[in-house]
């Protein structure tokens, strides 16, 4: 099984030479390039989750936006049709209250979620469960409330015994303590390897990045592999994050 964790940066007018309509090819190639079975994406606007949408054919896409009325920026999950049925999705707020559309802390201005995605693979019969998230950068508070909040909900499936995938921008980098308990419980793909942790956020410019936030975990599945991708695709960055990409097994 292969997983992608994307920050595809949501269509900002203002990114000038980096704005959506300008790298949304190169953005679609990283994408196909990889063909991973599922893509977890984040800052997935209207105008994006249409594009993939028309353009991934072989992919459902799910996910509700992140406001009260369900509109806004998504935690997309795009899943591999030719390989994987759908069983159950559900997006949740981080903020404390799962089912409480829209749930933000106003210090940080805006709602934090997660989208899970049952999935169960044709060919074997495996049902996996992948958790999509976005937590927040701004508010100490709120990045400590949504990494607990994100374990809490995790936590209520533990007695399912089915495999997950958790992967998304976590906005804080591996020495965070939001990342304690989920190196306690699970597996997190450098980590498991021992590799030199790449940056993930560059801002459009910064070859070398300024900080990784991007994470793939797991609890059950083995990692055989990571890299994460900082090409250029014909004079454009695809987002301002490079892609994380595991395969596990």
């Amino acid at each position: 099984m292969k997983v992608m964790t994307f920050n595809l940066r949501y269509d900002n007018t203002t990114d000038g030479y980096n704005q959506w309509s300008l790298r949304k090819e190169a953005l679609l190639k990283m994408i196909q390039d990889h063909d991973a079975d599922v893509i977890g994406t984040q800052e997935c606007t209207q105008v994006i989750f249409d594009y993939l949408q028309a353009h991934c054919d072989d992919y459902i896409s799910v996910g509700d936006g992140r406001n009260a009325d369900l509109s806004g920026e998504r935690c997309a999950i795009l899943i591999k049709a030719s390989h994987y049925d759908l069983l159950e999705t559900e997006t949740v707020w981080l903020n404390g209250n799962f089912n409480l559309a829209g749930d933000m802390n106003l210090k940080e201005g805006f709602p934090r979620i997660c989208t899970m995605a049952l999935i169960q693979d044709k060919n074997t019969g495996q049902k996996i469960r992948v958790f999509n998230a976005h937590l927040a950068y701004q508010s100490k508070s709120t990045i400590r409330r949504n990494g607990r909040t994100l374990y809490l909900y995790i936590q209520q499936f533990k007695k399912t015994k089915i495999p997950f995938v958790l992967m998304g921008d976590f906005n804080s980098s591996i020495t965070h303590p939001i990342h304690t308990r989920f190196l306690r419980s699970f597996k997190e793909a450098y980590t498991e390897f021992k590799l030199e942790r790449p940056n993930t956020f560059h801002a459009f410019g910064i070859p070398n990045g300024i900080e990784a936030i991007d994470f793939i975990y797991s609890n059950r599945l083995r990692f055989i592999s990571v890299l994460t991708d900082t090409r250029l695709i014909e004079g454009h960055y695809p987002s301002d994050h490079y892609p994380v990409i595991a395969e596990l097994l």
